[in-house]
């Protein structure tokens, strides 16, 4: 990105196509509230483009030039699993829109640290909205506020903050990292 206003920023097309099973299931997950996890900035955009006025997802199929950046109103992509992205480009602003700038950075610093991978090949992330907050914006517990205390977190308190809060047939959770067990 070389522009200072990202609004005149020109983003490539990307073609992309939601079946209708696909809008369909979905529609269901999200009526039935149910964790929706969208794998990669592509399949991000696709469902962005092609949210429809009451917040689901349509059946659709074409080019999508849609530029996602700080602040954004994300319709449908609530957790998103994603490569590390390299700095000032177009992947990684929208991944600030959806997590905050501050998160992402504290991120990329520990990835940096650890050596992790960047790009299409390297390590992915998992960026659950709900919980890149310090006081949710819905009031819902949540695990993990700051890096120490995930760093402290114990396997039993993760398991019965997820029994407790989310439905086990509803949720998934990802460990991932350096991870040492005992």
């Amino acid at each position: 990105v070389e522009v200072e206003d990202l609004t005149k920023h020109k983003m490539d097309s990307e073609f992309f196509e939601i079946p209708a099973k696909s809008a369909e299931i979905i529609n269901h997950a999200m009526h039935q509230k149910h964790n929706i996890f969208v794998v990669g900035t592509s399949a991000c955009r696709a469902l962005e483009t092609s949210t429809t006025a009451d917040g689901f997802v349509k059946q659709n199929r074409g080019w999508t030039d849609k530029f996602i950046f700080p602040p954004y109103d994300f319709k449908i992509t609530k957790k998103l699993i994603t490569n590390f992205h390299v700095p000032e480009s177009t992947l990684l602003m929208l991944v600030c829109a959806l997590a905050g700038n501050d998160l992402v950075l504290k991120g990329y610093k520990k990835a940096l640290k650890e050596k992790y991978r960047f790009l299409s090949y390297g390590d992915a992330m998992l960026i659950l909205r709900s919980l890149a907050y310090k006081v949710h914006p819905y009031r819902w517990p949540t695990i993990g506020l700051d890096i120490s205390h995930i760093e402290k977190v114990r396997i039993s308190q993760v398991s019965d903050f997820y029994n407790k809060w989310y439905s086990p047939d509803n949720a998934i959770i990802a460990i991932t990292g350096n991870v040492k067990t005992t």
